[in-house]
């Protein structure tokens, strides 16, 4: 471990320096137990049981975690930092979809829907995940119904900032707010993106980039730009790990590496999800936010097609007026 290095990674983070210490012991005492027991890494296993540990000391902070993430980074291991991050990604999303619920409904009638479901902890793998989420989610389309319970969710249930978005609020206004320019432009950009990426041989979030990923976003026009039909917007999603599934010609396996939710992925691996696919409502909040941030305004957004309903992209139709 170099720790002059690592403290600049994890300075320009935003890491204090209470925070940097904790993190810095946190890496060396990963260091440590992959030494002690000969493990390498760049596998899952070693990480997850190593959080286990972590959990147990309630030391599975979001810092720790993704500090993991920036040693793999430093060592030139990319299984763990993407492993590392893929702990943390939408981790708050149940305990949101509880607030949700208690907000809705008050505690009292809400927590029949969460009663003796056993939310993970963070750092837990995602395996554990989908049963949680499928329980509360099951119930509450059993009760609700499945419109007002895309309703609910509808929101998304990620902690998504307006401030992710200002970089789209700018272009929109140099645009002069002409949707079709300002659509043509991003697209181009989020292509040039892609291609830094690759050429520099970094991450996409979680997936890394090649030549063919390139090729299948730039033949795919609601992936690369999203095509505007009068006040109707097609948005499909990126795969979360292209390359993989690009190689897979088993349908089970490349909806699996489609699949960008942790809430919901694992248990696409054998093809079947405990999740209700009125869940995806919650990624459909996702693709609209930045659509209400640039416009100023409420949009209402679709599933069209989902993977965990058995089609093979995530496809969704936002009405702009």
């Amino acid at each position: 471990m170099d720790e002059n290095i690592l403290r600049e990674k994890l300075s320009r983070r935003g890491f204090d320096e209470s925070r940097i210490g904790q993190a810095l012991e946190t890496i060396a005492g990963f260091e440590e137990y992959l030494k002690t027991s000969a493990l390498s890494p760049s596998d899952k296993k070693p990480l997850v049981d190593y959080c286990s540990g972590l959990i147990r000391q309630n030391k599975n902070n979001w810092y720790n975690i993704f500090a993991l993430a920036v040693y793999g980074k430093s060592i030139g291991c990319e299984n763990l930092t993407i492993n590392a991050l893929e702990l943390l990604d939408g981790s708050e999303a149940l305990w949101n979809l509880r607030d949700k619920l208690d907000e809705a409904f008050g505690e009292a009638v809400a927590s029949k829907y969460y009663e003796g479901v056993r939310f993970p902890g963070l750092g837990e793998p995602n395996e554990v995940k989908p049963e949680a989420m499928g329980a509360i989610i099951g119930r509450v389309e059993s009760d609700l119904g499945q419109e007002k319970t895309a309703s609910l969710i509808g929101g998304c249930l990620r902690n998504i900032k307006d401030s992710w978005y200002e970089e789209d609020l700018k272009l929109f206004d140099e645009c002069g707010k002409d949707i079709d320019k300002f659509i043509k432009i991003r697209g181009d950009r989020f292509l040039s993106e892609l291609e830094t990426l690759k050429n520099e041989g970094n991450l996409y979030f979680t997936q890394p980039i090649t030549d063919e990923v390139i090729e299948f976003v730039k033949s795919n026009p609601e992936i690369h730009y999203g095509v505007r039909a009068g006040n109707i917007f097609y948005d499909t999603k990126i795969p979360h790990q292209a390359a993989k599934m690009l190689s897979e010609s088993d349908p089970v396996k490349r909806r699996y590496h489609y699949c960008h939710c942790p809430w919901v992925k694992e248990s696409l691996a054998n093809g079947k999800s405990p999740v209700p696919p009125v869940f995806c409502n919650c990624s459909a909040g996702f693709h609209k936010r930045m659509w209400e941030v640039v416009l100023g305004k409420p949009v209402k957004c679709e599933v069209l097609e989902s993977v965990l309903k058995g089609d093979d992209r995530c496809r969704f139709k936002i009405d702009l007026n």
